[in-house]
């Protein structure tokens, strides 16, 4: 049996074991699965027991997505062009990152039946999963994209990463995002930021009253399953898009990349999001997703 693992800082919120621990199971695969709370100082130690093959692989949530990558003997070409990390595979005691939150992005967007193509969109948020959205957004051709963090200096490096396509990027100041909303056109907002899950379950990072039956609205934390800030977007007539299936197809993609095998998960799809479903969020705080 091979350990797998998702690190993190914090981490008990993780629904990452239950998920994969479930496909483990379905898939008779040899493997464990399990939260490890890595602090960014002890990242070094981490990536050596990949290197000496306690480890076969593991998911990389916050704060690590982009600390994590110097610490990697390669970069998948995909990862690189994001500029983030979310899965290691230790290939012969080499640990290589690479990025399935991209397609976890994009296949969630398809299963709700949302087309990006010469959408304006607005990003909160500047981390590694802003990062995957950006990609996947400029390569579906959004027409607009709105980057809006609370650190302008993450902004200007999420740009900076993406220079060959800085004409469909565009910076919003955090404080200014009510005023800027109310006299710009968007057709879809992104919440890639935390808030929303514990400690912060009541709060949104815009409030009730920017929404409307015209905006998509897409939260990437899955637990719990309606934030605020969706539950006011549906109140709106928003069509609201939640991060279930986005950390179902993301995780699925890691798993083959340590298994080496195509996992078709059809038929078991939604058992598996009634497994996801039933856990209930932690009431503990700081939690993040992964």
């Amino acid at each position: 049996m091979k350990k797998l693992a998702v690190i993190g800082d914090p981490i008990a919120h993780s629904l990452s074991p239950v998920l994969q621990n479930f496909l483990i199971r379905h898939f008779t695969l040899p493997f464990t699965y399990e939260a490890l709370r890595v602090r960014v100082d002890d990242l070094p130690k981490m990536m050596q027991r990949l290197r000496d093959g306690e480890f076969r692989g593991v998911n990389v949530t916050l704060p690590h997505k982009q600390a994590i990558m110097p610490f990697l003997e390669e970069i998948d070409e995909t990862a690189a062009r994001i500029g983030a990390v979310n899965t290691v595979v230790a290939h012969d005691g080499r640990p290589i990152g690479y990025n399935t939150d991209a397609f976890g992005f994009q296949r969630s967007l398809e299963l709700a039946g949302i087309a990006l193509a010469g959408k304006n969109v607005l990003v909160l948020g500047a981390g590694g999963a802003a990062r995957a959205v950006v990609y996947i957004l400029l390569q579906s051709g959004a027409q607009k994209i709105f980057l809006c963090n609370r650190h302008l200096e993450r902004v200007q490096s999420l740009i900076g990463a993406f220079a060959a396509a800085e004409n469909h990027l565009q910076s919003v100041s955090w404080p200014d995002r009510l005023t800027w909303l109310e006299k710009n056109e968007i057709d879809i907002i992104v919440n890639t930021t935390s808030v929303g899950m514990p400690p912060q379950m009541e709060e949104s990072p815009l409030p009730k009253h920017v929404f409307s039956s015209k905006l998509i609205v897409v939260d990437l934390v899955y637990n719990p399953l309606q934030t605020a800030f969706l539950y006011a977007a549906h109140a709106a007539g928003a069509k609201v898009v939640n991060g279930l299936a986005m950390l179902i197809h993301q995780g699925v993609a890691a798993l083959e990349l340590w298994s080496k095998q195509q996992l078709d998960i059809r038929d078991i799809y939604a058992n598996l999001e009634k497994v996801l479903i039933s856990i209930k969020p932690p009431t503990t705080s700081g939690q993040h997703p992964v």
